[in-house]
């Protein structure tokens, strides 16, 4: 394996520079518009409509992109310079559906507000192709803009080479291996495969190679029909680790660089398939999230992954400086979940704009200054992002990190019971909580004391209307943590 995945990541601190008193960032180049929404950062430019939503990016330049909100001023259509857009379906800020110009279809599956697969009608595949010829034997190396993908490699036990891949009659293709050692691995000639004109799941263990040091990856055509032209297509072409390490070859990539060697005459693209339907083995991917929700891993409809993402604490995602693996990939929702644009590299969050590179918001809190940000001076930052703990604290929507309200949804006036619902954006959660058979209170309003609680039994000799409360373990939202409040109501 790479060393580098035995060492602990780096710790990336964000681009910060001198803050003014209004907490803007006096960096070269850094600037704001009166709203104190930063206009430019040295690389994009940006500029916003009248209610300080982002309107554009490089607005003029080749890498120009608008966004369009709705009437609740959630983000329902970016569009590029090129004329291509992307128009969105959204339920309580979470993206259900998007489509794009050539009608590619995205829909997103939930599950206690989670995002957890994504089904496409649609799919992007490599593609070799060519005419009969006699005892042929094309390779296609993959290499990033560097050099060989896997390059450096070092194969250990237990390690997967792991494929679809899909080929014509007549045709005797499969993938392999070259080693330092001048040894080459080809693994997979379906010579005498049954299944031709069908998709195959291909797997491969390297255990017998272990200790080689690999110098390039291909797929490869060992013989053609007598006769008339061939292809294959692959897809999800990976090595899987005996560590859980990830090393993505091509998966769904809208563009490929190979090399081709050997025969000469074949080519290969990447060839975009639409309207496939419901071919829920083709098109079906499958989210892997950590505690805060972030995507960390991708899974195919087969059950092994087919891309592994990790981030710094503030979501810049890292890469080892000397991986040689394919990092591109077509999931655009990362940090925390949410969406990053190509364009900008920002996390859009609803309300406002996320720059993981710097660890704050492009645009100051639009939420009104209430006694909750008085109790935490962290809070009177209002580019700040989570008040500075981004390794347990999420921020649901631009607004605010995450909070919960508790509202009485039945109330008798001799029972000692009550019930209480808990909202957030994206689930709600009810359950019942004790009371004082003397309410005493006439506006019906007072507070659970400080304290952590499941969230699904909450027990207290207090009342509660109205409270604000603060979840511990943010995705499964099993327990919530009661913070102190200086007023009966806090919105």
């Amino acid at each position: 394996m790479h060393s580098t995945h035995h060492k602990a990541i780096p710790l990336h601190i964000p681009r910060r520079g001198a803050a003014l008193g209004n907490n803007r960032l006096a960096l070269t180049g850094y600037q704001y518009d009166g709203s104190g929404n930063l206009t430019n950062d040295g690389t994009h430019t940006y500029q916003y409509d009248a209610e300080g939503q982002m309107a554009n990016v490089d607005s003029g330049g080749s890498n120009y992109h608008s966004y369009m909100g709705g009437p609740d001023g959630q983000r329902v259509r970016k569009a590029g310079a090129d004329g291509t857009a992307t128009e969105y379906i959204r339920f309580n800020g979470e993206t259900l559906s998007d489509w794009n110009t050539f009608s590619d279809w995205s829909d997103y599956i939930y599950a206690v507000g989670k995002r957890i697969a994504r089904a496409d009608n649609y799919e992007d595949e490599l593609l070799t192709q060519g005419t009969s010829c006699s005892s042929c034997a094309t390779y296609f190396r993959l290499r990033n803009g560097t050099g060989y993908l896997l390059s450096g490699y070092v194969i250990q036990t237990g390690d997967k080479l792991m494929v679809r891949q899909w080929q014509s009659s007549g045709v005797h293709g499969g993938v392999g291996l070259d080693f330092a050692s001048g040894n080459t691995l080809t693994l997979g000639n379906m010579a005498s495969d049954p299944n031709n004109n069908q998709w195959d799941y291909r797997s491969f263990d390297l255990s017998t190679v272990a200790g080689n040091t690999v110098t390039s990856a291909w797929v490869t055509t060992q013989s053609t029909p007598a006769s008339g032209g061939w292809n294959i297509n692959y897809q999800d072409f990976v090595l899987l680790g005996f560590d859980g390490t990830v090393h993505k070859l091509y998966s769904h990539d809208k563009s490929a660089n190979l090399e081709i060697s050997g025969t000469t005459g074949p080519t290969y693209s990447v060839t975009h398939v639409p309207n496939l339907g419901n071919v829920s083995d083709q098109t079906t991917t499958f989210y892997h999230g950590d505690h805060l929700g972030s995507s960390r891993l991708l899974s195919n409809a087969n059950g092994y992954p087919t891309w592994q993402g990790t981030y710094y604490p503030y979501g810049m995602e890292y890469t080892p400086p000397t991986s040689t693996d394919n990092t591109a990939t077509v999931n655009n929702f990362k940090f925390t979940g949410k969406e990053r644009d190509a364009e900008s590299g920002l996390d859009y969050f609803g309300a406002r704009y996320y720059a993981n590179t710097m660890g704050r918001f492009m645009s100051i809190d639009p939420a009104p200054i209430t006694a909750r940000v008085l109790l935490l001076p962290q809070r009177f930052n209002r580019y700040s992002y989570v008040i500075g703990n981004p390794l347990s604290r999420i921020d649901v929507d631009g607004l605010s990190d995450v909070f919960m309200y508790i509202f009485r949804q039945i109330e008798t006036t001799r029972s000692t019971t009550g019930s209480f619902r808990l909202l957030t954006p994206d689930s709600t959660v009810e359950g019942f909580t004790l009371e004082p058979p003397d309410k005493g209170n006439q506006q019906k309003i007072s507070r659970i004391p400080q304290g952590i609680y499941d969230a699904t039994s909450v027990a207290t000799a207090n009342t509660n209307v109205n409270a604000i409360l603060e979840v511990s373990n943010v995705p499964g939202r099993t327990r919530i943590r009661v913070h102190p409040v200086i007023t009966q109501r806090i919105l």
